[in-house]
């Protein structure tokens, strides 16, 4: 048997990148040569500065990597500041005009008709607005000087795999929270709810997607068709077998029609994991949204996920000492916290989602007995 071994770096005042990342990667491997050498860099050189510089630059591709699901259904908004982001919108409204016209019911949506010489009727505008903001959201790490002497280097090791989960599942939290009441009790107010068969079948999805078809906004069908399923876990494999069959058995008011086209079939879904994590209803395991497509809402944010310019990604920050050595100066870093020795690091990260413009999604939340 021939054994490789890994040329370590040698202990010195300045370790780099490439040294720290080989020390971590035999550490992982289990070298206790590697072991023992990170604990003695980590407190007497500046590898903690070679640490946090390479966790920045691990964090990045990794969490891209765990890109959050939402990403599939949100429309991506990014703000300038942290302050609201409002949306308004003004339409005009014929409720002021008379419900009659030339002795005929008024159609909806029509301009009234101008006789010769006649004075134009003056109509009014509703307006409906909204606002969108950024919240702060982090943690600290602290990693003591114990920690490092007693080895648990999975922690160090495993800091940028860990930190990218955690982002992943905040963002995604915090658009469920845009669907979910505060109170985590169901779906918002906002939403229309599917008017036909609450329960999860072709023919419940291909009632509902009617239902889009005929949603009117200020007065004007939008005719949405093209919608994606977002479901929570407990419905992923009743969601595969519906959309999967090309065709099926239909019956209707007694009759049986064999082979008919399945209009659900190949539909876009998603398995939003975090609807089930804030919507702490008895249904929420049957609950199931349909979301438009954005691209036919012609620029009209729906469900929207924004960050903040210049701050897409999450941050990473290391701690600076609290302590002066008995000469006067500051110390080193490196020696950790005056009061308990610890060394921290923080991550950081902006995030905001909201529910925009509500016709845009439709809700089933069928009674569980």
């Amino acid at each position: 048997m021939v054994f490789s071994l890994v040329k370590l770096p040698e202990l010195q005042a300045h370790m780099s990148e490439a040294d720290c990342a080989l020390i971590i990667n035999e550490v992982n491997e289990g070298s206790r040569r590697a072991s023992g050498l990170f604990q003695e860099a980590f407190l007497h050189t500046d590898l903690p500065l070679a640490f946090n510089s390479l966790t920045n630059k691990q964090l990045i591709p990794q969490y891209a990597a765990a890109e959050p699901v939402h990403g599939e259904f949100t429309q991506d908004v990014t703000l300038n500041d942290l302050r609201p982001q409002g949306y308004l919108e003004v339409w005009p409204s014929l409720d002021s005009l008379p419900r009659t016209e030339g002795g005929k019911e008024r159609i909806p949506g029509k301009a009234p008709k101008i006789a010769p010489n006649a004075e134009y009727p003056a109509i009014t505008l509703d307006e409906s607005s909204v606002e969108l903001k950024l919240d702060k959201y982090g943690l600290r790490l602290p990693l003591t000087i114990e920690m490092i002497i007693n080895d648990q280097l999975a922690i160090l090791a495993n800091y940028p795999e860990a930190l990218a989960v955690f982002l992943r599942q905040l963002e995604d939290i915090v658009v469920a929270e845009a669907l979910i009441k505060d109170d985590r009790s169901g779906a918002r107010a906002n939403i229309t709810h599917v008017t036909g068969d609450p329960l999860l079948s072709i023919d419940s999805v291909s009632a509902a997607l009617q239902q889009f078809s005929e949603i009117k906004v200020n007065g004007r069908r939008t005719n949405l068709s093209r919608a994606r399923l977002l479901i929570p876990r407990t419905l992923e494999q009743t969601v595969k077998r519906l959309v999967s069959i090309q065709s099926y058995d239909q019956t209707i008011d007694g009759k049986t029609f064999k082979n008919v086209g399945n209009p659900v079939y190949g539909m876009a879904y998603t398995v939003f994991d975090a609807l089930t994590d804030v919507n702490t209803s008895a249904s929420a395991g049957q609950t199931w949204f349909l979301l438009a497509n954005d691209g036919q809402l012609a620029g009209r944010p729906s469900l929207a996920a924004a960050k903040l310019r210049g701050y897409l990604q999450p941050q990473q920050f290391i701690s600076s000492p609290n302590a002066l050595t008995p000469a006067g100066g500051m110390a080193n870093w490196k020696d950790g916290s005056f009061t308990n020795d610890s060394i921290e690091f923080k991550a950081r990260h902006f995030f905001g989602s909201k529910l925009v413009l509500a016709e845009g999604v439709l809700v089933s939340e069928p009674t569980v007995v």
